[in-house]
């Protein structure tokens, strides 16, 4: 479960220079009445919303989801459909979180936060123009959702604080422009790291770094589950969650750099990275021998009658 917090003081943003969120928007469903249907009542009345209010509770650092510790929002107005279908009844409005606010792991679908403020109802012309682009939403939706399953942000951090580390595998895949299904769907198992000399990373911990900062944590493991020729296996932990990564010293290794999103990553080119995918999938590990199968019959071929 992520937990970020929205509420910074003066007194940091002056003595550490920090950056100030812009707005966070999410998005909100009720009922024809403006009541909430879904959520935590605790025998009290339901509270009948008005657009422009803001509306606070007891502004606890970690609010937890499904309880009465704030207000329940999505953070993408499909997953609101989830608990609030669209009916013909049923009413959505865009909200601005104010407050601390705590993110669900499944792709953040629901959230809650300890202060919102209603901006405005979503209505029928915005439906229709919204209900016009769902192909291009999609596209953009599954993109992000591989960039979280894939850990690419922690990616990010471990090559900014280590220069020399280049990316393989799945994420590496990624960065050449493949795109396969299952990365949508389940979260990446491993991180393939390959430096050219040993090096013991080491990072800032949660307790070391400000609430608002990103932070990275590591632990060594002692033996190697992953059956595969990489020298050393970590634990990473971070605002991300926890990936394993697998790591190889080879001084002899190349790399490429491939700019994404504005941060040029240090990847293994791509040759190498589909000699070690062939590789495993001769010895038998499926999950290797299928995405060999989709990036070469990226449709399924279609059997002829004769």
């Amino acid at each position: 479960m992520v937990v970020r917090k929205e509420f910074i003081t003066l007194e940091r943003i002056y003595k550490k220079k920090i950056k100030i969120n812009k707005m966070k928007i999410g998005y909100k469903g009720l009922s024809e009445n403006m009541t909430a249907t879904q959520g935590v009542t605790w025998g009290k009345p339901k509270e009948v919303y008005e657009i422009g209010q803001i509306y606070s509770k007891e502004n606890k650092e970690k609010p937890r989801l499904c309880t009465s510790d704030g207000y329940h929002y999505c953070n993408e107005l499909e997953d609101v459909f989830n608990h609030y279908s669209r009916n013909g009844k049923n009413r959505f409005f865009k909200i601005e979180v104010l407050g601390n606010y705590t993110d669900d792991n499944d792709y953040e679908s629901k959230s809650i936060t300890t202060s919102f403020r209603i901006i405005e109802e979503l209505g029928e012309e915005f439906f229709k123009e919204w209900d016009s682009k769902a192909d291009e939403r999609k596209e953009i939706r599954d993109l992000r959702r591989i960039e979280k399953n894939l850990k690419l942000d922690a990616v990010k951090m471990i090559q900014t604080k280590y220069p020399t580390f280049h990316v393989g595998g799945s994420i590496g895949l990624f960065l050449h422009g493949i795109r396969l299904k299952r990365w949508v769907k389940s979260p990446s198992s491993d991180i393939d790291m390959v430096a050219p000399y040993f090096i013991l990373p080491e990072f800032e911990s949660e307790d070391e770094v400000d609430d608002d900062e990103e932070f990275m944590d590591v632990d060594y493991k002692d033996a190697k589950a992953s059956g595969n020729d990489f020298n050393e296996t970590l634990l990473i932990h971070g605002n991300f969650g926890t990936v394993k990564m697998d790591y190889k010293i080879d001084p002899h290794q190349r790399y490429e750099i491939i700019e994404y999103k504005g941060f040029k990553y240090k990847v293994s080119p791509l040759l190498t990275i589909m000699d070690a995918k062939m590789k495993y999938a001769m010895n038998g590990q499926r999950k290797h021998s299928m995405d060999i199968k989709e990036m070469l019959f990226p449709k399924k071929l279609k059997t002829v009658k004769k």
